[in-house]
């Protein structure tokens, strides 16, 4: 038996750009092990399967994995970067934090592009790091946003070109460095770039009361290829 997918690269409005994404359809009847080695196969940063909704009001029912685990939603250490000094972490009153909004993350605010551009996460305490938290968001001003980069080499990613979860989770952060008016704001952040997988994600947060109201992260998406797969033993 065979399963229609899809791949969609999100985050960009061009083909063979942003975060190339695998969609499963019709996967009602596979268990964990099963999603997870098609996922493992498919080796992209995310997989989803697509399943019939237990509530007939929701449009459908999905799991999302990375190549070697799931996630729900797709710090105290400063950074496990070689080369960059401390002087070049942080800005303003942007510090480095933990947040989560389902997976979690270590946000790293770098002073620049040239210090993201720089970042070279490797060594045994960036390995120790993220079997702790094992994903690190790095982000630096970018114009009136941010350009960012996100490693999770515990889940199978060294390196994500577009990571819609960490950039609503960002919200927190940019709200503990007191940069969030009340009412709206809304950004545009770059992922991918060093990467050769250039990535826009619009980010739209409202604050009210100087709390977290509403979160919202937006992006095009291409379809670039589809097909059938088989459906692995569950063994």
């Amino acid at each position: 038996m065979m399963l229609e997918y899809h791949v969609y690269d999100v985050f960009t409005d061009r083909p063979f750009a942003g975060n190339p994404l695998a969609v499963v359809m019709g996967a009602d009847a596979l268990s964990t092990r099963q999603m997870q080695t098609i996922a493992r196969q498919f080796n992209l940063s995310e997989t989803i399967f697509v399943m019939t909704p237990r509530d007939p009001a929701h449009r459908a029912r999905v799991r999302i994995f990375l190549p070697l685990a799931e996630i729900p939603f797709a710090g105290h250490p400063t950074i496990g970067c070689a080369g960059l000094g401390a002087d070049q972490v942080g800005f303003d009153t942007h510090r480095p934090v933990v947040a989560h909004a389902g997976p979690a993350f270590i946000f790293v605010p770098l002073r620049d592009a040239q210090a993201l551009a720089d970042a070279r996460p490797a060594g045994a305490a960036f390995e120790a790091l993220t079997a702790r938290v094992g994903k690190v968001y790095a982000y630096a001003p970018d114009g009136a946003g941010f350009r960012a980069r996100m490693f999770a080499p515990g889940s199978g990613v060294p390196e994500d070109p577009a990571t819609g979860s960490a950039t609503a989770t960002l919200a927190a952060p940019l709200l503990a460095a007191g940069v969030l008016p009340e009412g709206e704001t809304r950004l545009s952040l770059r992922q991918g770039v060093e990467m050769g997988r250039p990535s826009l994600l619009g980010l739209r947060i409202t604050v009210r009361g100087g709390a977290l109201a509403q979160v919202c992260v937006s992006g095009r998406a291409v379809p670039v290829a589809q097909g059938r797969i088989r459906i692995p033993e569950d063994t």
